[in-house]
């Protein structure tokens, strides 16, 4: 019986270290162990020394910190973009967003738009996230639980706690303004008594949110990245994780938040009824955008008085599950 040789993979994330997306780390350490795996160089891929690129983020893979850095990537771009599909490798492409929070030029429009019209296969973190089709595969995000350690729900209940958080990477497109906004307009007697925003954040965007957090009471900004001992002991100290992104597809830290056995409060999109329907009511609270001090206050009076034990049921989120789908999704496309 003939074996099937293990499939090459790239993935299109460079060395791994401690400030690696805890999903990507996962991901490339467990798949490993199943087909080969490495991470991104432009002269491997180039070379053909690969079988899929597996993409994640293909902004990436257009920026650098030079004019010079930019262009050299454009040029191998394009070359992989435009090569005659027997000339490249196959493209699988896990959307963790529809497209970049921060769009650049011209030139990197072009090539994203070229990427996503040959790209063979596309991985959806979310049945909410887009309109699936033949080549598109939902694989869901994996909970947490795994990553960091967590083998139960908080000690501390729900009714007990006063906190309301906001976490992840600070950036504009996130509606964090309207957030404070309605935090801002909020009445304290709902026993709240502290708003924190926890997260890396660029040194004028900080000077910025710092400006609008000194003039609210009860709202603390922690413009740095926590450790992971520190972001899990604030979201478990928390009543409600409130997320006023638009328009998203999937997250990262909405899952920490369930993960750790926090309620989350998300537009009611597509991605958010979602969850909704997975985890329930009682965990995934829904607003119409914009987020205002009317529905923050129902999120919070609609979890205090739920009264919740434990934390969600993520049994269909797990890592297991995840690399089996990916193992098998290469083996359809490597080749015999």
């Amino acid at each position: 019986m003939k074996v099937q040789p293990r499939p090459r993979v790239m993935h299109s994330v460079g060395s791994l270290d401690e400030n690696s997306n805890p999903y990507i780390v996962e991901l490339v350490t467990r798949l490993a162990t199943r087909v080969e795996t490495r991470t991104f160089s432009w002269l491997a891929l180039l070379m053909r020394d690969v079988d899929i690129l597996h993409v994640h983020w293909p902004e990436s893979l257009l920026r650098g910190p030079t004019r010079l850095r930019r262009w050299a990537k454009s040029i191998c771009f394009a070359v992989l973009v435009w090569a005659p599909r027997v000339a490249r490798p196959t493209l699988v492409w896990t959307v963790h967003n529809a497209s970049p929070h921060e769009m650049g030029g011209g030139v990197e429009k072009a090539l994203l738009r070229r990427f996503e019209k040959i790209v063979d296969h596309r991985i959806m973190l979310s049945p909410g996230a887009l309109t699936i089709t033949a080549d598109a595969t939902v694989v869901p995000h994996p909970s947490y639980r795994e990553w960091y350690g967590l083998r139960s729900a908080p000690d501390l209940p729900l009714e007990r706690r006063n906190n309301v958080v906001h976490f992840g990477l600070l950036r504009p497109y996130k509606n964090i303004e309207e957030l404070l906004d309605a935090w801002a307009g909020m009445p304290k007697s709902k026993g709240m008594s502290t708003l924190s925003i926890v997260g890396d954040a660029s040194p004028a965007y900080a000077a910025h949110l710092s400006v609008l957090v000194n003039r609210i009471d009860g709202a603390k900004l922690v413009p740095r990245r926590a450790s992971d001992d520190e972001l899990v002991s604030l979201i478990s100290q928390s009543l409600l994780a409130v997320f006023p992104r638009r328009n998203t597809t999937n997250s990262g830290a909405v899952l920490l938040a369930l993960s750790v056995g926090t309620p989350v409060l998300i537009e009611g999109n597509a991605h958010g009824q979602s969850l909704e329907k997975e985890f329930g009511s009682q965990w995934v609270k829904l607003f119409d955008a914009p987020l205002d001090a009317t529905a923050l206050e129902a999120s919070l009076v609609s979890v205090q008085s739920e009264g919740r034990a434990g934390w969600p049921d993520m049994s269909n989120r797990t890592w297991a599950r995840t690399v089996d789908a990916h193992v098998d999704l290469y083996q359809r496309y490597a080749p015999a």
